[in-house]
């Protein structure tokens, strides 16, 4: 007892000058070769586990499928997974990751662990169900990473912006690769770009159901003249006006490609009457462009189908002298604030703008 007394002011004064020594150029406490490789494990928020779990299990396929033949424009491809020993669990990234054809993802341990079979720089093979996350670096950028793209949220800004610094690759808004069909609400939103793309009239009908959109309008609406009992003729008429308006838009010759797009969705929340609104955000270079849209969907006896759009904004650029609205894509879902005056964004953000 007397020594540890003694030793305790040593221990804190240790402790001190560590921390002084090896933090001082570092934003957040990580090993500092694994900040510089990218293998960030980041203090999680709970409120996305779910979030997380459905975006990797959804887009894992494009992990596999690009690790067995890379692209020139692909490179770091590293996996998360759970590791646990003796009742005990951690995560790890894993580097020069391989599939075995045999359920098992094998390869070597890219972070620290507390665990003992699991040393850092050695190899492990582990079942693919225990792969909690993907990341690859593509034309320099992230790509998947979900939980290291949420765990960033959760440190100041100032340090996030020092940490971004220090990686290996640059940070975008993303790009999901949802399967291309009516399974997911993503995958239904990718058809339609892909129908659009393609400038294919009955592929784009197939994509959506402005039968369905034409009664979540109406029933949604606050005109007064719009009844509170619905006619099949009126649906019929709101359906054939939809459809006449989103096709004379989206067949235009000249209409921008829409999955030349680097296409992240960010959240899906309950808009009612069995619709819910996905928030996408869409990501171009050449020319730089981000943009912000808020997309209806509804699932049907044929698979998801898009209904409409509630919102298209300009993220990025901003003109000249712009000075709101700001948009916050930080929680589960999408808030606007007038500018950095409104007390919403004041409380929330002190002086921050985002």
């Amino acid at each position: 007892m007397l020594l540890s007394k003694l030793l305790l002011p040593l221990n804190n004064r240790w402790t001190y000058l560590s921390a002084k020594i090896s933090g001082s150029k570092k934003p957040v406490d990580l090993p500092t070769d694994e900040i510089y490789a990218g293998h960030l494990l980041l203090p999680e928020d709970t409120r996305y586990t779910d979030w997380i779990s459905y975006r990797v299990a959804h887009t894992l396929h494009y992990f596999q499928s690009s690790l067995l033949a890379p692209a020139p424009h692909q490179k770091g491809f590293a996996a998360k997974v759970k590791i646990a020993h003796k009742g005990r669990e951690a995560d790890t990234w894993i580097t020069n990751p391989s599939f075995d054809g045999h359920g098992h993802i094998c390869g070597i341990v890219a972070n620290r662990t507390r665990l003992a079979p699991f040393r850092k720089n050695e190899k492990i093979i582990m079942p693919v169900s225990s792969i909690t996350d993907w990341m690859i670096i593509e034309d320099g950028y992230l790509t998947g990473g979900y939980s290291i793209r949420k765990g960033l949220n959760t440190i100041g800004a100032y340090r996030k912006k020092k940490l971004l610094q220090l990686l290996p690759y640059k940070y975008d808004h993303g790009h999901d690769h949802f399967l291309h069909d009516f399974n997911t609400p993503e995958g239904a939103l990718l058809c339609l770009g892909d129908a659009i793309d393609a400038r294919d009239e009955a592929y784009i009908q197939e994509c959506r159901d402005f039968y369905r959109e034409a009664i979540h309008l109406l029933n949604t609406t606050n005109d007064p003249e719009i009844p509170d009992t619905l006619t099949e003729e009126l649906i019929a008429l709101w359906e054939k006006k939809l459809t006449a308006a989103f096709l004379h838009l989206n067949l235009q010759p000249d209409l921008a490609p829409v999955n030349k797009a680097k296409r992240a969705f960010y959240s899906r929340r309950d808009a009612e009457h069995g619709v819910f609104t996905v928030c996408e955000v869409r990501t171009c270079y050449n020319p730089d462009i981000t943009t912000l849209h808020e997309i209806n969907v509804q699932e049907t006896p044929q698979g998801w189908k898009v209904l409409s759009h509630i919102n298209d904004l300009i993220l990025s650029p901003q003109p000249e002298g712009y000075k709101g609205p700001i948009i916050d894509l930080s929680g589960n879902r999408v808030r606007m604030y007038d500018d950095e005056n409104d007390p919403r964004f004041i409380q929330k953000y002190g002086y921050l703008r985002l």
